[in-house]
């Protein structure tokens, strides 16, 4: 890999991680995320979760039920809540509803990783992806932070 593509890689990673997406309209809304999409009630976190913070964390609590508080922001691998040493996406959530996005949330779900590396093709394209794994919640539900 050049010197050049070894920049590329975690730049565009970064580029894909806060690219803004439309809103989801009426036709394709989007998951319910934590919250009943019509009356906007919360629903609490388990009891059990283990509250993940960085990378070490997330490490020892791979498999289990976690907690994640950070800023809702959309990417390119979907919706993802962006701590301050963490990144994790609600797994098969394209998008933050209207509500939530921008805001600091709370969400919780089990969380695994998933290789989401960029590729590079032989013409130079490279691929939407990460500069390694990522994590991400299954069953994904969110918040607002109190």
């Amino acid at each position: 890999m050049t010197w050049l593509a070894a920049l590329a890689v975690p730049a565009m990673a970064l580029a894909f991680a806060c690219a803004d997406k439309p809103p989801a309209t009426p036709e394709q809304p989007n998951p319910v995320l934590g919250v009943d999409k019509d009356s906007q009630a919360e629903v609490p976190p388990p009891a059990t979760a283990i509250e993940v913070t960085d990378s070490d964390s997330a490490d020892a609590a791979t498999g289990q039920a976690v907690e994640v508080r950070g800023l809702a922001q959309d990417a390119k691998l979907g919706a993802a809540i962006v701590g301050p040493d963490l990144v994790v996406y609600c797994e098969g959530d394209d998008a933050w509803p209207d509500h939530l996005r921008g805001q600091t949330v709370i969400a919780s779900g089990t969380l695994v990783r998933r290789d989401t590396a960029a590729t590079v093709a032989d013409d130079g394209a490279v691929s939407a992806g990460t500069n390694g794994p990522s994590w991400f919640l299954q069953d994904c539900q969110a918040q607002p932070s109190r």
